[in-house]
């Protein structure tokens, strides 16, 4: 029992938080630089993969949807990205308004008496990014679709579990290293204490805006009916624990399935909207997202994005549903970079933006498997009649 508790991800970084909040005051500035080297080297490794992973990805899931019915997919796909983009854009504009009430701007400053740099710093060329990987993964999953091969479909999978399994086998236990040298970084700077004050109040907000974006939705999918809104949320209580525990959707979904299938009485749509929403439609990630990147733009002073930097940051957020890996902190790592390139955070922003994304991975899967719940309801009306279809 005590193995597998030590040996959990999120055991492991909650450890190293709170052992480098306590020991860094004892620590030298050449051993914090030294901790700090080491998240900017691997912060660097995983830039220099993820186009691998986002191309490798993104062209299996092109692969797989071609399979199916044209007009079906289309009108799925296209109400899933609706609601990502939708949870992203309630979570980022109702931080940036109601952050001026319990915030404050600037509250973490970045002109700071000691800075701490890295020993080695690797340049990594713009053309290497996990966005164009995205890109390539989409253009050729397209041309391959209409080209049936079973070699080139095993070829796919074969790439997508080589990923996967340098994912587990080596981002996944590097994570405590990664989040203990940033938070070491920031707590010798001094500015951990700004975001302990101020962002202990975010983790309240993205919670209350979850469940509550989560109520109305489930509401509009029963047409406002108490009774079955209340029969609902019964039902989906056993998959929402399961998902808050195991931090998995995928390990949820059995219990999804039962769930839904409960509330629809269609059991072939059930069998096909649930597997198809695991991992493309996340409601969780679009509040988390959206408001820890509104708040950390607030507390930084951070210049407010433009128009058209948010509308290229929520293009590359929607591909990047097709190409997270099935890891923990998968999405979170593909879109850290984009809020680099795209939105202008610094290194020291994507690093707080990383790790209070998974801190807060619990309630983000949460909001994954109720989201999905909710959708298979709401799109039963809609999509069953060309589910019959095909």
């Amino acid at each position: 029992m005590l193995r597998r508790i030590f040996s959990d991800t999120i055991f492991q970084i909650v450890f190293v938080i709170i052992l480098g909040y306590f020991i860094t005051p004892y620590m030298c500035q050449n051993f914090v630089q030294g901790a700090y080297t080491a998240s900017a080297l691997i912060k660097s490794g995983l830039v220099l993969i993820l186009p691998i992973i986002t191309f490798t990805y993104m062209f299996a899931s092109m692969l797989k949807f071609a399979r199916s019915s044209p007009l079906l997919l289309i009108s799925i796909l296209t109400s899933l990205q609706v609601s990502n983009v939708v949870a992203f854009l309630i979570g980022f504009y109702v931080i940036s308004f109601a952050a001026p009430y319990f915030l404050t701007a600037g509250g973490i400053c970045l002109n700071k008496t000691i800075e701490v740099r890295s020993l080695l710093n690797l340049s990594i060329p713009d053309m290497w990014s996990p966005s164009n990987g995205m890109l390539g993964g989409f253009i050729f999953g397209v041309i391959f679709s209409f080209i049936p091969s079973s070699g080139i479909l095993r070829l796919s999978e074969s790439l997508k579990h080589a990923i996967g399994f340098v994912l587990r086998k080596l981002f996944i236990p590097v994570l405590p290293i990664f989040i203990f040298g940033f938070f070491v970084k920031m707590r010798y700077e001094g500015t951990i204490e700004a975001l302990l004050t101020g962002y202990s109040k975010v983790f309240i907000l993205v919670t209350v805006l979850l469940f509550s974006y989560l109520f109305l939705l489930l509401l509009i999918a029963h047409g406002f009916h108490l009774r079955a809104v209340r029969k609902h949320l019964k039902c989906m209580v056993t998959p929402l624990l399961t998902a808050f525990t195991t931090m998995s959707s995928v390990a949820a979904m059995p219990l999804t399935l039962k769930c839904t299938e409960e509330t629809l009485k269609d059991e072939d749509y059930v069998d096909f909207i649930v597997p198809f929403t695991v991992g493309i439609h996340m409601i969780g990630d679009g509040i988390v997202f959206g408001v820890s990147i509104g708040a950390l733009i607030y507390l930084y002073s951070a210049p407010f994005p433009s128009i058209m930097m948010l509308v290229t940051f929520i293009f590359y957020y929607m591909l990047s549903k097709f190409a997270a890996a099935g890891v923990p902190a998968g999405t979170t790592a593909i879109v850290m970079p984009m809020v680099g390139k795209y939105l202008g955070f610094s290194d020291e922003m994507m690093g707080v933006f990383f790790s209070v994304c998974i801190l807060q991975d619990c309630i983000i899967t949460l909001g994954n498997v109720g989201g999905n719940c909710i959708f298979a309801k709401l799109s039963h009306r809609l999509f069953r009649g060309l589910m019959k279809q095909k």
